[in-house]
C-alpha cells in the first residue's frame, strides 16, 4: 500500500495557493520527510528574519534580511513570500510600509504548513 503524501492531500485554503509544490518536490527529489523538514526549518527561521527586517537600522541591514528571506523562500517554493521579499529588498523605504503584509503572509504560510503536518 502506497503511503499518502501529505503535500498532495491539502485542503483548499492551505499551502496549495502559497507554495510551488512541483519546485519543492524537484528540490527534494520527492523525499517527503525532507520536504517537511525544509518547510519546518523555513518557518522556524521566519521569525528571526522578520525580526531582522523590523530591527534594520539602515538600507544595508534591510537589504541583507530581505535578500535572505527571498532566497530561503525561493528554495522551498514559497513563491508569494519570495516575490514580496524581492520587492522589499529593492526599496527599503517603501518596503517598511509592506512589512505587515509580509508578516501576515508568513503567518498564513506557516499555519498552513503546520496544519498539513498533522
Amino acid at each position: 500500500m502506497e503511503k499518502a503524501n501529505p503535500m498532495r492531500n491539502r485542503p483548499a485554503a492551505s499551502l496549495n495557493s502559497l507554495i510551488d509544490h512541483g519546485h519543492l518536490e524537484r528540490y527534494t527529489m520527492g523525499d517527503e520527510a525532507l520536504m517537511r523538514e525544509l518547510l519546518t526549518l523555513f518557518c522556524e527561521q521566519m521569525d528571526e528574519t522578520l525580526r531582522g527586517l523590523r530591527a534594520a537600522q539602515n538600507a544595508d541591514e534591510w537589504h541583507f534580511a530581505a535578500h535572505t528571506l527571498k532566497g530561503s523562500a525561493r528554495a522551498v517554493g514559497a513563491v508569494d513570500i519570495a516575490r514580496l521579499a524581492q520587492e522589499l529588498e529593492r526599496d527599503h523605504a517603501a518596503g517598511r510600509a509592506r512589512l505587515d503584509e509580509l508578516e501576515e503572509l508568513a503567518r498564513a504560510f506557516c499555519a498552513a504548513m503546520r496544519a498539513e503536518a498533522r
